[in-house]
């Protein structure tokens, strides 16, 4: 099943075919929604992988919302060159400045202090 998408604030000036509807919702709500990437990098203390590994799973489900609710792009860990994870990076896109600092105030990776510093940029997915 293919879709086509043309509404007033994203058109699609020729034709196009859009594989699956998911691909479909996400370009409808990339039209609207600041893209930003997250740089999260861990403690350096005995204890960080630790930290990191205990609060993983709320992590990852907290991840899962955000795909669901169309706010996540991608992401994943950074590691070490022996290849401990060292830190996250995420593309992350929300409506509202407030809604991402609603994602920060809850992020466990940072309420659980695994990542000790955090940069968000501004970041626009290429459209290719």
């Amino acid at each position: 099943m293919a879709f086509q998408i043309s509404t007033p604030a994203y058109a699609v000036e020729t034709p196009q075919e859009i594989a699956s509807f998911d691909q479909a919702q996400r370009l409808l709500i990339n039209y609207k929604m600041k893209q930003y990437l997250v740089t999260g990098y861990d403690f350096q203390d005995e204890a960080a992988l630790d930290r990191r590994m205990a609060v993983r799973p709320q992590h990852l489900e907290g991840v899962k919302k955000l795909k669901a609710a169309g706010n996540y792009v991608i992401g994943g860990a950074m590691l070490s060159e022996e290849g401990r994870m060292v830190g996250s990076t995420m593309i992350l896109q929300f409506e509202t400045p407030e809604e991402l600092n609603a994602w920060k105030d809850s992020e466990v990776y940072i309420t659980g202090k695994v990542w000790e510093k955090v940069n968000v940029q501004l970041f626009k997915v290429a459209e290719v």
